[in-house]
């Protein structure tokens, strides 16, 4: 949702005020709903509602324990696609320089800011899921797959894709734990949305879930990787697509 704060704050206030009162011991969605009308954000439609998964964890974790496994899993990130891109066969030096530009796009994960941040989580869960994912290990990828979208729910392309591709290559019981997760987000986002929806009121704003930025909008936020920070645009306007 777009802030109209007019007072500089935005979206990390917004989300660190929430996680403040739950660890007040305060209900998730009154909070929400409190904290998005004193923040001029619309409410509508529910999907405004950030799912509860991550408020509720960083809540109940002391903030020490949550930004150590923030950072835990940043670094797992970097080690699993090292070792993943090792057994495709890389030599050492090359998967070492690799998990390098690796730790460039997971950097952020080590700024105390990012512990709030919806999408820093998923990121790196999708990031795990993928370098974790093999013929025995499926599970482990599954399971973080489940986890991505339950903490922001933009990752459900990831179990939508990889069920797709493991019933293609007749994967069937990996197919069926792909669907399983996707059924089970889908009844979570059910029951997250009918909670929120009893928090509007018929005053409440609305506005469009989704904006469409275009090429200037993924640019822009390429910014945040760590190589590409104090680069000029035009390095981003010739990397990005390469790396597309």
């Amino acid at each position: 949702p777009v802030s109209h704060f007019g007072d500089g704050r935005g979206d990390l206030v917004l989300y660190q005020t929430i996680i403040d009162r739950l660890k007040h011991g305060e209900d998730y969605y009154p909070v929400v709903a409190d904290e998005l009308r004193r923040g001029g954000y619309a409410l509508r439609p529910v999907l405004n509602f950030r799912l509860p998964t991550l408020a509720t964890l960083i809540a109940v974790l002391p903030s020490v324990a949550a930004l150590v496994l923030l950072r835990v899993l940043a670094a797992a990130v970097v080690l699993a696609w090292v070792s993943r891109l090792r057994q495709a066969g890389l030599r050492m030096p090359h998967a070492i320089l690799a998990g390098v530009v690796v730790a460039t796009g997971v950097g952020l994960a080590f700024n105390d800011s990012a512990l709030v941040w919806h999408e820093m989580w998923a990121g790196l869960l999708i990031a795990l899921s993928l370098a974790v994912h093999g013929k025995r290990t499926w599970g482990w990828s599954v399971a973080l797959g489940l986890c991505a979208v339950l903490v922001r729910e933009l990752a459900l392309p990831l179990p939508l894709i990889m069920m797709a591709l493991a019933a293609r290559e007749r994967r069937f019981m990996e197919a069926g734990a792909w669907l399983g997760v996707v059924v089970a987000f889908g009844a979570a986002m059910a029951v997250h949305m009918t909670i929120a929806a009893q928090q509007l009121v018929a005053s409440d704003p609305v506005n469009g879930w989704t904006a469409v930025g275009g090429w200037s909008f993924i640019l822009s936020t390429a910014k945040w990787n760590l190589l590409l920070a104090a680069a000029p645009m035009w390095m981003n306007a010739a990397l990005v697509p390469c790396a597309v």
